[in-house]
């Protein structure tokens, strides 16, 4: 009945159909979306510039496909081949400058190659004076192991709270968890290219991964950086009026009728799309999400649900 009256009142309203594909965070989506305090631990590890490397700094290479972009040598200079050096660890040995065949200067930088007694070099064409702001991200699939060092440092044992429900099994495959709830961080390890760190967690029952990004030191946080995986503090604390059975549908990304707009965005996060009709007394919603599921609200309450 509830369906059949939102659904009719959508297709009759005098004012027609709202569309947008983005919706404006409220004050309360503000309330739980603030991060200042998770992005200030994370920033709190900052990617050294090349200038001050010391030789022996280590990085390990994450794709085997860095054979083609770091030139190898043997100890004589001479180049050789290697199909892979993927999951090898390397070190800084120094900076040299260069010239092109262009007549241009440029720079090299070598890398020691431990395991297999060889060097690898990597040369950056571009002016010398700029090259000594580079960072870890400017060298192709390498991962700095100092700062994945200093990230566990600084997380190993901590307690935090899971803003996903989307967790990782030790083979990296996807499994279904909940969100906002207390866990601790037992592990952190490097992991890709694209996610330089993996974080092990326990919630008391089950292990878990997430894959994050690091700083990269040119201010961009990536997809995944630790304020959008976790909360330092308990995000339940910031909504004392919803009920413990209500938060614990929002902890498992569930929704039932009589949820709050408020509530269902903290269950599901902001709808793809929008639908707004109303007439004098009754103000109606259907919302949709990527994924094919549909909520129905009636003056803020939900009335209905389906995929």
């Amino acid at each position: 009945m509830y369906l059949f009256a939102c659904l009719s009142l959508m297709a009759s309203c005098n004012t027609g159909i709202e569309r947008t594909k983005r919706i404006t965070p409220t004050r309360a989506d503000r309330l739980i979306m603030r991060e200042s305090t998770e992005e200030a631990l994370a920033d709190s590890v900052h990617p050294v510039p090349l200038s001050e490397w010391t030789p022996g700094k280590e990085f390990v290479v994450t794709n085997s496909r860095a054979s083609l972009l770091y030139d190898i040598t043997d100890r004589s200079g001479r180049r050789t081949h290697q199909d892979s050096i993927q999951d090898m660890t390397v070190r800084y040995i120094c900076t040299d400058a260069a010239v092109a065949p262009d007549g241009r200067n440029i720079s090299v930088v070598k890398f020691d190659i431990p395991s297999l007694d060889r060097f690898m070099t990597y040369t950056v064409r571009k002016d010398p004076a700029a090259t000594g702001s580079m960072v870890w991200s400017d060298f192709p699939m390498l991962i700095d192991l100092d700062m994945v060092s200093e990230f566990s440092t600084m997380l190993t044992g901590r307690k935090v709270w899971l803003r996903t429900a989307l967790w990782y099994d030790d083979d990296m495959n996807p499994v279904k968890g909940r969100k906002f709830i207390p866990v601790t961080i037992g592990q952190v390890k490097r992991g890709n290219s694209s996610f330089p760190l993996l974080i092990c967690f326990d919630d008391g029952k089950d292990k878990a991964w997430l894959p994050m990004n690091m700083p990269d030191g040119k201010g961009n946080q990536g997809s995944r950086n630790f304020a959008s995986l976790f909360y330092i503090s308990d995000p339940k604390l910031r909504f004392p009026d919803i009920a413990p059975e209500v938060w614990e549908l929002i902890c498992s990304e569930q929704v039932q009728p009589g949820m709050t707009k408020q509530e269902c965005k903290l269950a599901l996060g902001n709808p793809d799309q929008v639908e707004t009709g109303h007439d004098w007394n009754i103000l109606a919603d259907i919302w949709k999400y990527s994924d094919g599921r549909y909520l129905f609200f009636i003056d803020d309450k939900l009335v209905d649900n389906k995929r």
